[in-house]
């Protein structure tokens, strides 16, 4: 099965809201960390698609108010 099941919910016939989120990235490697601003319907893709030809990471989200 794979990575299929992030994409089974992702629709192009409907338009999604899109959603502000932090986003706090730690490089394995180095340990350096850095924040980024993604507005996005589908985070999960989103972030597949940011960690392409980057060193390997991890990413979680920074609650908001």
């Amino acid at each position: 099965m794979g990575f299929t099941g992030l994409y089974s919910n992702r629709n192009r016939w409907t338009k999604m809201k899109k959603e502000k989120f932090l986003i706090e990235i730690t490089y394995s490697e180095s340990g350096k960390k850095e924040v980024i601003k993604l507005k996005t319907d589908d985070l999960a893709w989103s972030m597949v698609q940011y960690q392409r030809n980057r060193l390997p990471l991890v990413w979680e989200i920074i609650p908001t108010l």
